[in-house]
C-alpha cells in the first residue's frame, strides 16, 4: 500500500561500517544532487563514515541544452562537455564508469551490462534522464535520428554540412515543435542557403519542422508560440502545425492525413520518457517517470530517491507535474541532495519546493525569447543573457578553468547567417 506523499519516509539501513549512497546518472540532476549532499555533509554538524558514488557510462556530462547547437554545427562536440573528473575528485565523490541493467530494490543491488560486480547501497538517487519518447509510430527507431545524445547530434550535423553543399532535393524534416525542435531549426535556418521553391518562387531552406499539436511550443504562453512561428517562417523554415505523424520512413515522413514530407533525414525531438526500464515497473507511469512523493522519495521505499526527467515530479504548492527542462532537474536534484543528507543524519525531511525563474528560448544565434508566466520578451540580449546564464552554470559546477577551457573548445566567431535579416535590438514585452 503507498504511504502518504506528504509525508516523509525515515529509512533504516543494513549495519555497515560505512554507509553508502549512490547516485545514478550524471545529467543535471544527478550532478546537482551528488554535489548538494556533499556540500550538506560538509556544512553539517553530523560527520559520518560514508561513501558517496556516482554512476554513469562516460566520465562526461553532455549539455544536453547545446546539443541543437552540436546538430548544426555551430557549436564543436567537446564544448558541450564538461569532465566529471576534477569535479567529483574535489568533492571526495567516486566515479564508476558502468551502465546499469537492473536494480533490485528490495535488496538494495545495483547489477551492471558488463563485468562489474553487484553494488549494494544503503541511500539511492535514480537521475538516469529519459530516452526518446516514440509514441509507438512506425518508423521512429529505424529511421529518424534522436535529439537525444552527442552521437546523435553529430550525426545531424554531417547531414547539414551535406545540404550546405547541396541545399536541393529532399531537405531535413524536424519532428516535434518544443523547446529542442523550435531551437533546432532556427539555428539552422542561420547555417543553411534559401533556395527558391519551383512553384511560387519563395526562398526556402531545406528544413521542415512538423508539430502534431495546432502551435508551436505546446504549453508555454501564445504569444511566445507565435513569436517563433513568425520568427522561422520569415527565415525560410517551413511549418506544418497540427500535423501529427504516422509513420517515418526511409524517404521522409507519412502524415495522419495521408500527406507526406520528403526528406533525406528525420530528427526526432517530439518528447521524452522517463530512462527508467530496469526499474520494476509498478513504481512508473507510462511514460516511464518514477511515481515519487513531495519529497523526491519512491512510495514505499524511503531510501530511494528520483530526480530529473526520470521522475514525476510536482513541486509543493503546484497541482501540475514539472516539464522536462534543465533547469527544474537541477532543482530537483539540488533539494534531493540536500535531503539525502538529511536523512542519513535522522533529521526531518523538507518538501520539494520550485522557484519560478523564467524560461529563455534561443531563435538563432541573434535572438532569444524569454517567458516570465504570462509576459514575453524577446530581443538579441535575451540571446547573451541565455549564453551567461549557460556559462554560469558550468562555472558552479566545474569552475572557472572548466568554463575556460569549455569556451576555448567553442572556438571562433559565430557563424554569419547564410542570408542578412534585421533583427531588432530593442525589449519587445507582450502579454499573454
Amino acid at each position: 500500500m503507498m504511504g502518504n506523499v506528504n509525508e516523509p519516509m525515515s529509512a533504516s539501513s543494513p549495519a555497515r561500517r560505512r554507509l553508502v549512497q549512490v547516485v545514478i546518472g550524471a545529467g543535471y540532476a544527478g550532478l546537482s544532487a551528488a554535489l548538494a549532499a556533499r556540500r550538506a555533509a560538509r556544512t553539517g554538524s553530523h560527520k559520518r563514515n560514508s561513501e558517496l558514488i556516482l554512476v554513469n557510462p562516460t566520465d562526461k556530462q553532455t549539455l544536453v541544452t547545446q546539443l541543437y547547437r552540436v546538430a548544426a554545427g555551430t557549436l564543436p562536440a567537446a564544448a558541450a562537455q564538461i569532465d566529471l573528473g576534477p569535479i567529483l575528485a574535489a568533492y571526495g565523490i567516486r566515479l564508476l564508469t558502468a551502465t546499469v541493467h537492473e536494480v533490485d530494490l528490495e535488496h538494495r543491488q545495483i547489477y551492471f551490462t558488463d563485468d562489474q560486480p553487484p553494488l549494494t547501497y544503503d541511500q539511492l538517487v535514480l537521475a538516469a534522464g529519459s530516452e526518446p519518447e516514440t509514441f509507438g509510430i512506425p518508423g521512429v527507431m529505424e529511421y529518424a535520428i534522436p535529439l537525444y545524445g552527442l552521437a546523435e547530434a553529430e550525426k545531424v550535423a554531417a547531414l547539414v554540412s551535406q545540404l550546405r553543399q547541396d541545399p536541393t532535393g529532399p531537405g531535413l524534416a524536424i519532428v516535434g515543435g518544443g523547446l529542442a525542435g523550435v531551437e533546432l531549426a532556427a539555428e539552422l535556418a542561420e547555417v543553411l542557403p534559401a533556395v527558391p521553391e519551383s512553384s511560387t518562387g519563395a526562398r526556402l531552406r531545406p528544413v521542415t519542422l512538423v508539430e502534431a499539436t495546432p502551435q508551436l511550443l505546446p504549453g508555454l504562453p501564445g504569444k511566445v508560440s507565435r513569436l517563433a512561428l513568425t520568427h522561422l517562417q520569415e527565415r525560410g523554415i517551413r511549418v506544418r502545425l497540427g500535423s501529427p505523424v504516422a509513420q517515418v520512413t526511409g524517404a521522409g515522413l507519412i502524415l495522419r492525413d495521408g500527406s507526406s514530407v520528403p526528406a533525406r533525414a528525420t530528427v526526432w525531438a517530439a518528447g521524452v520518457r522517463g530512462h527508467s526500464r530496469w526499474v520494476p515497473a509498478a513504481t512508473r507511469d507510462r511514460r516511464g517517470r518514477l511515481l515519487v512523493n513531495s519529497f523526491l522519495q519512491l512510495q514505499d521505499r524511503p531510501e530511494v530517491f528520483a530526480c530529473g526527467d526520470i521522475a514525476l515530479a510536482t513541486a509543493q504548492g503546484r497541482s501540475q507535474p514539472d516539464a522536462p527542462t534543465a533547469q527544474n532537474a537541477i532543482l530537483q536534484g539540488a533539494a534531493v541532495g540536500a535531503n539525502l543528507e538529511r536523512l542519513a543524519s535522522g533529521r526531518p525531511l523538507v518538501p520539494y519546493r520550485a522557484r519560478n525563474l523564467g524560461l529563455l528560448l534561443a531563435l538563432g544565434r541573434h535572438q532569444a525569447a524569454a517567458v516570465f508566466g504570462s509576459t514575453v520578451l524577446a530581443g538579441r540580449h535575451w540571446q547573451w543573457i541565455k549564453e551567461a546564464v549557460e556559462a554560469h552554470y558550468v562555472w558552479s559546477v566545474a569552475g572557472l578553468g572548466a568554463l575556460l577551457l569549455q569556451r576555448l573548445a567553442a572556438g571562433g566567431p559565430r557563424p554569419n547567417p547564410t542570408s542578412p535579416t534585421v533583427v531588432s535590438d530593442h525589449r519587445v514585452a507582450l502579454k499573454a
